[in-house]
């Protein structure tokens, strides 16, 4: 049998026998706190303007306010090292378009200047098929600075930011740490905030560029990187979180991270009761059902990213 078909199998069976798995006695529900994964992409395009100002108007205004904690943004730095927000580290052939409606070619974000970006393309007004419920709206992409403009209403709500670092395709770790933490601080924000990042290379440039700036250095686990089949690295990581499930513990120590985000599929409740006893949160994606939010609301996780944030709170 082919090892991908194997893994596969085992990832599947993996997912099926956690769901069998008893929670922890004494996981508390409501400390799990729920994250609008691309500013909540099933009601409003990911990552774009519109999501963003619709979900924190949301939660400024009350409907919203009683069902998630915390805003879930992708970014990616561009040539002239400004952050922007994009799932991906190029301008997103089906979810973009230039200013004149024609198609874009394979453009790399680190490659166009921020002016440039800004002024040739309009992100959002196409139909995503992954959500082609969600609401459209044709805009330039959102950059970092106007971001932290809009989260000015709304102290309360933290940020996570999944901060896109693939030496093939993006900007360095340093570059990201740099441009970020020097607008955050400039910004002098009150919200809680998470830095993702796929390697302990990477959580490293952050602490090194935080100056002493309050956030949570949360690892990918495991990363995903735009080259790569992201089935295959899920459903290897998750049998080698089966077979040995202090190895998220011992991922995170070397990267003295406080947290680690896994996907459901590499999920398994030993663990999260592993990094637990080692005071280090869990964060999973993506929790898209009722069932699975209050899943993992039971199992105790730290964060629960989902797409249909209205799922939330936790029961």
């Amino acid at each position: 049998m082919p090892l991908f078909r194997l893994l596969l199998i085992c990832s599947a069976l993996l997912t099926s026998a956690c769901k069998l798995l008893p929670t922890n006695g004494d996981s508390e529900s409501s400390q799990s706190l729920v994250i609008a994964h691309r500013a909540a992409s099933g009601s409003w395009h990911q990552n774009s303007r519109n999501a963003v100002e619709q979900t924190l108007n949301a939660f400024s205004q009350g409907s919203l306010k009683q069902r998630i904690h915390g805003i879930e943004l992708d970014i990616v730095l561009t040539q002239d090292n400004v952050p922007v927000l994009s799932h991906d580290p190029w301008v997103h052939k089906t979810l973009c378009t230039k200013k004149d409606g024609s198609p874009v070619d394979h453009q790399l974000i680190r490659d166009i200047s921020f002016r440039k970006l800004s002024e040739d393309y309009l992100c959002g007004g196409i139909i995503d098929p992954e959500f082609p419920n969600a609401a459209t709206k044709a805009e330039s992409i959102l950059g970092f600075d106007e971001l932290l403009e809009l989260l000015t209403a709304t102290p309360t709500l933290a940020v996570y930011l999944d901060i896109k670092v693939e030496a093939a395709t993006t900007q360095s770790a340093e570059a990201y740490a740099k441009a970020i933490f020097q607008r955050w601080q400039q910004a002098q924000l009150p919200n809680a905030l998470y830095m993702e990042g796929p390697t302990a290379a990477a959580l490293a440039a952050y602490a090194r560029y935080s100056a002493g700036t309050a956030y949570t250095p949360v690892l990918s686990y495991p990363p995903f990187y735009s080259h790569t089949n992201w089935t295959k690295v899920g459903a290897e990581a998750a049998v080698k979180t089966l077979l040995k499930p202090g190895r998220a513990v011992e991922k995170a120590q070397q990267a003295e991270a406080s947290a680690v985000v896994m996907h459901t599929a590499v999920f398994n409740q030993q663990a999260l009761r592993a990094l637990h006893a080692d005071n280090k949160q869990l964060v999973i994606f993506i929790a898209n059902t009722q069932q699975d939010l209050d899943k993992y609301c039971d199992a105790g996780v730290d964060l629960i990213i989902t797409d249909f944030p209205h799922l939330g709170p936790c029961p």
